[in-house]
């Protein structure tokens, strides 16, 4: 008796697990989507954790404007954890270093599965429901990455430096200019003005020999005078 109680119980049991297997293994696969958008444009990447389904694809090359998805089937019931980071390019841009972490419940509702999405980073949390009636999104409907294209302050304040320099040495170069004028018009010495000095002092000499001469003859003159009257 006590033989056949534990031969039922492992037939029991064994019925039980081949059920629940059985079970598990029943659902129709149910797809969720994961939105993701890019500003400027670039590369989503998907990583997911340990015995995590794989999407369709790891990553995704998505245009500015435009916006991609990474699709994931399931088939078990669990809570499955993904993380979606955009990779930089060689582009002259600022990439968005934001981290989002993807958590999805998948749960059984009347006999389907059904998968229930929280995303979340520093700033920002969305869920997301597929039920039997379809994808309802409660929150944000997509992971949003801002790249940004560089300030141009700095080129522009370097080329209204490099200008305000040049304008300084315009400046420079101007009065020095209008300096060499003046000093010119002050202390001219031109060829022209040269002999125009040496003219002036001949001439000078040349007056003070006549009048020399004068002077000489005069006193001859007067003494040849005062010679005649004496005698």
């Amino acid at each position: 008796m006590k033989k056949l109680l534990t031969f039922g119980m492992i037939i029991i049991i064994a019925f039980a697990k081949f059920n629940t297997v059985t079970y598990a293994f029943s659902y129709d696969a149910v797809e969720t989507d994961i939105a993701v958008e890019i500003t400027e444009g670039g590369t989503a990447e998907i990583v997911p954790s340990v015995n995590c389904p794989m999407p369709n694809q790891s990553s995704l090359e998505i245009k500015d404007g435009e916006i991609g998805q990474f699709h994931i089937k399931f088939t078990t019931i669990g809570v499955y954890d993904y993380t979606v980071k955009t990779v930089p390019d060689q582009r002259n841009l600022e990439f968005d270093q934001k981290v989002y972490y993807v958590k999805i419940y998948v749960t059984d509702e009347g006999g389907k599965l059904i998968t229930t999405i929280i995303a979340s980073n520093d700033d920002e949390k969305y869920s997301a429901h597929s039920g039997a009636e379809g994808y309802e999104q409660f929150g944000p409907e997509r992971l949003v990455f801002k790249n940004t294209v560089p300030p141009e302050e700095t080129t522009i304040t370097k080329e209204g430096e490099n200008k305000k320099d040049k304008d300084k040495d315009n400046n420079k170069n101007k009065e020095g200019k209008q300096y060499s004028s003046l000093d010119k018009n002050r202390n001219p010495k031109t060829e022209d003005d040269t002999k125009m000095e040496l003219y002036f002092l001949a001439a000078m000499l040349a007056s003070a020999g006549l009048f020399l001469f004068s002077i000489i003859d005069l006193m001859e003159t007067q003494k040849m005078i005062n010679e005649v009257e004496n005698s």
